[in-house]
């Protein structure tokens, strides 16, 4: 729910949020673009007008929630983070609608099994109402493995092993797919309920 708060209130409890989110980033070894204001760029050293501070603290508390869920899935790095400024930072009034989107757009770089974990936390949230619009996955390698055999297609002949020969070594695993990072980009929209 939107509680009341002054403007000055919402700017210390942004300072708040972004030491601890700092700190946990350190901790999970995760690394936050340069001058990281969880979106709230602007509102680092200015304060909101009265009307969108509360909604703005609301809004807060809903990155809060999902810069957390990425530092838990412990990526490797938040290259890009930006949120839509709402209605009421521009001075507009609200609208009569019951669903206001507040629309986060980040980009990150993980393993795959690090950004599913991403997706589906934010996909599975209780506490948060959130919808990912778009979502774009690229793969850090563009071509795919070199064929080794030098296109041979029948199967070597295994020679049968002799009493005193030493076996063959053996070769050591080369894994295909799954060593890989991705870079994901998503454009998620955290619905704010006015009713």
């Amino acid at each position: 729910p939107v509680a009341p708060m002054a403007p000055n209130e919402f700017q210390s409890h942004l300072r708040v949020a972004m030491n601890a989110v700092a700190d946990k980033a350190r901790a999970n070894k995760v690394k936050l673009p340069d001058k990281f204001y969880l979106g709230f760029d602007e509102f680092a050293s200015a304060l909101p007008n009265e009307a969108a501070a509360p909604l703005l603290g609301q809004e807060l508390v809903q990155i809060e929630w999902l810069v957390n869920s990425l530092l838990d899935a412990r990526l490797e790095s938040v290259s890009a983070f930006r949120r839509a400024p709402l209605r009421e930072e521009r001075g507009k009034t609200a609208t009569t609608t019951q669903l206001e989107p507040n629309v986060v757009e980040l980009t990150f770089v993980s393993t795959p099994a690090a950004a599913r974990k991403v997706i589906n936390q934010i996909a599975g949230a209780s506490q948060q109402f959130c919808i990912i619009r778009v979502l774009h996955v690229r793969n850090e390698k563009d071509k795919g493995p070199a064929r080794e055999a030098g296109g041979e297609t029948s199967a070597p002949s295994i020679p049968s092993p002799s009493p005193a020969a030493k076996p063959p070594p053996v070769a050591a695993l080369n894994f295909i797919v799954g060593n890989e990072k991705i870079e994901t980009t998503a454009k998620i929209e955290m619905v704010r309920f006015t009713f």
